[in-house]
């Protein structure tokens, strides 16, 4: 799903609930996921309940070895991490079962 077809499912499921344009909507999934990118880079950790969880994990540095060359360390470094909540984990069996039904 690209950014266009979420902005077409949002728009569906707020059905009159909240009237907002494609623009308007566009702004802000745009604002909400820089939100989440900044305070994410920043060290903090951001919990969806029921959704999951971004936050930071360091990575430890590793010896990686290509066939016929020297080892090289690759260096720890910071990356985004998702946790997924029991919600959304406790739906997977879901979509298992419609790729199973023939």
């Amino acid at each position: 799903m690209d950014q266009r077809e979420l902005r077409k499912k949002i728009k569906e499921r707020l059905n009159g609930k909240l009237l907002m344009t494609d623009q308007e909507i566009a702004v802000f999934i745009d604002v909400f996921l820089e939100t989440v990118k900044d305070t994410v880079t920043s060290g903090e950790k951001v919990t969806f309940r029921n959704f999951g969880t971004f936050a930071p994990k360091k990575r430890a540095s590793i010896k990686s070895t290509l066939p016929g060359r020297q080892p090289v360390v690759v260096p720890a470094r910071w990356v985004p991490y998702f946790k997924p909540g029991q919600d959304f984990t406790n739906r997977m069996p879901e979509l298992q079962a419609q790729k199973q039904e023939p």
